[in-house]
């Protein structure tokens, strides 16, 4: 019998069975008591149940309280032993879209994240067995906490985003917690508990006062006078987004019928993903509609005229027909096309720092919110703007209300003490202090 370590309350080993070839014993030895024994047809699961008591001894647990669970726990171990972590992860995403719970590009960002940051990533030295190993080559049940926090440090220290190191946290959450539910892993969810490595994340009082990206009405004019005169077929997309707030993929996605003349709306209920190359649901998957203004109205109109005529000419099909917002092609303009042949040059063109098409829909908020003063408009309604951007929480768009925090108001001027001109009399009859050189005696 071999010797333990003080404070070891046991040990076990895998020997490989030569009575019964393919099989594999595990013995374990618990110190003052009886060794047991077990048998496996799986080397990687006799492996595992070993160092679940490995583990147990070093810790000093109480081997008999603890024997039931460790068996329960290697009874899940599949046949042939976990996947690989590159193995699984793409076909539970798979998995997640078809059942509707990740939509949209969701599922090809995570994919993209995972291969290009997790799957390569090579482990420092420091981790035992699994030193200078790629992470996606680890069987998942291998991964430990600190691995994937490794990944996210170094993600963090590469300058990604907030949202590019949620998009590697996330999915792996979620497969693990899948797991334990579905599919008998024992646990614990490696990436449950992943906060202290995913470093600074913004306060709440952070994410509203930070300014988005927007114009100012200056710039909104300048801009609006450019596309006129050098891009006209562009001015109706452009002011949809500037004047209704709607994104790039739900502009592009508009048809005919969207358009509520009678009610002065644009009803949004589909978008134009950039990453699939298709029309598919909302972002929050909620319908809603936005604000059509009379100068929006009446670029539009101007705008169907000269579309109902290319497809006269052109020969459309129903289904180009129906586009509000078509290419010349009568097709939905890609993203990356109107960023390269209308959004730069025209912003070129009116001499204005680089901002990205999204801008326009902060412009729109921001505007909203902030009314303009100089010409008597008064602020819309927070809760109003909220429905028209498609917010999921009024906190969404206080982030565009932080410009109404700015500056003293007319009620701050109205807290005076004492009116204006009793103050002026004051000070006027207040007697000048006495030089130093005076003062005394």
């Amino acid at each position: 019998m071999p010797k333990i370590a003080a404070g070891t309350t046991c040990t076990a080993t895998v020997v490989a069975r030569r009575d019964r070839p393919g099989r594999f014993l595990v013995i374990v030895r618990p110190q003052g008591g009886a060794a047991f024994k077990r048998s496996f047809t799986s080397k990687r699961s006799a492996e595992q149940y070993a160092q679940e008591f490995n583990r147990l001894g070093q810790r000093g647990e109480d081997i008999a309280a603890k024997r039931r669970a460790a068996a329960e726990r290697i009874a899940t171990i599949p046949d042939g032993g976990w996947p690989k972590l590159r193995d699984a992860l793409p076909g539970f995403i798979t998995r997640m879209a078809s059942l509707g719970v990740w939509r949209g590009s969701t599922p090809v960002k995570y994919r993209r994240r995972l291969a290009h940051d997790v799957y390569e990533f090579e482990l420092p030295a420091g981790f035992g067995a699994f030193s200078a190993r790629r992470v996606g080559d680890l069987p998942v049940d291998t991964l430990t906490p600190r691995m994937l926090g490794v990944v996210l440090e170094a993600a963090t220290r590469s300058g990604r985003s907030m949202a590019v190191r949620e998009q590697i946290r996330c999915p792996l959450r979620r497969y693990y917690a899948w797991l334990i539910k579905h599919e008998g892993f024992a646990g614990p969810n490696p990436a449950a508990e992943l906060k202290d490595y995913m470093g600074h994340q913004e306060t709440r009082r952070e994410r509203i006062t930070k300014p988005y990206a927007a114009f100012t009405r200056a710039e909104g004019r300048t801009l609006y006078a450019i596309c006129q005169a050098h891009r006209p077929r562009h001015t109706a997309r452009i002011l949809v987004m500037l004047k209704a707030g709607l994104r790039y993929g739900e502009a592009a996605a508009l048809e005919k019928g969207d358009v509520l003349w009678s009610k002065s709306a644009i009803y949004v209920q589909r978008a134009w993903n950039e990453a699939t190359q298709r029309v598919e649901d909302l972002k929050n998957h909620v319908k809603r509609y936005a604000p059509m203004d009379n100068e929006l109205a009446e670029v539009l109109r101007t705008h169907l005229e000269t579309i109902e005529l290319e497809a006269s000419v052109n020969d459309w099909t129903p289904g180009q027909r129906a586009l509000l917002l078509p290419g010349r092609s009568g097709t939905i303009v890609r993203e990356s096309t109107f960023l390269q042949h209308v959004w730069r040059p025209l912003l070129e063109d009116a001499q204005l720092a680089y901002r990205k098409p999204h801008a326009l829909r902060h412009t729109f908020a921001t505007w909203a919110l902030e009314g303009d003063a100089e010409r008597g408009v008064p602020a819309e309604n927070i809760l109003k703007v909220r429905d028209w951007l498609g917010h999921a929480s009024v906190e969404e768009t206080e982030r565009y209300a932080h410009v109404n925090s700015l500056g003293a108001t007319a009620t701050l001027n109205a807290m005076r003490l004492f009116p204006a001109a009793l103050a002026a009399v004051a000070v006027a009859k207040r007697p000048l202090a006495a030089p130093v050189a005076q003062r005394g005696g």
